[in-house]
């Protein structure tokens, strides 16, 4: 994650917090879509689409959060916790487990938000 601002929140998590974090999520992530995939007859195929739209929302999202891109990285991490959100809704009646899977990393983009948010305000 690249911080350019001169002044952090105090409540972004010191660097090396993130590399145990996201390879927790990672592993969570893969497990979910792999038990969700198990029952892809009865998920809707709108689960999956939405999947597909948090990864690729999670796999651009580092590269505009940048003191000049603060609005749009914005815009990619909602996207990216909507998105989420909705995945795991609709995996939930059919896969409870791969949903709720699914939570911490819903926890950790909500998270994200604010620290994203956070560095909007200050760079404004």
């Amino acid at each position: 994650m690249s911080f350019d601002a001169p002044i952090k929140p105090w409540f972004q998590p010191p660097s090396w917090v993130f590399g145990p974090v996201w390879t927790f999520l990672y592993a969570s992530m893969g497990i979910s879509i792999f038990m969700a995939y198990q029952e892809r007859d009865e998920i809707p195929m709108g689960a999956f689409v939405l999947f597909a739209i948090q990864l690729i929302a999670n796999a651009t999202w580092s590269s505009f959060f940048r003191e000049s891109d603060y609005a749009n990285s914005i815009a990619i991490i909602l996207a990216m916790l909507f998105a989420s959100i909705g995945y795991a809704l609709l995996v939930y009646p059919h896969q409870p487990m791969a949903a709720l899977l699914f939570v911490p990393y819903i926890l950790w983009v909500a998270f994200a938000t604010i620290i994203n948010i956070w560095y909007y305000l200050e760079a404004a």
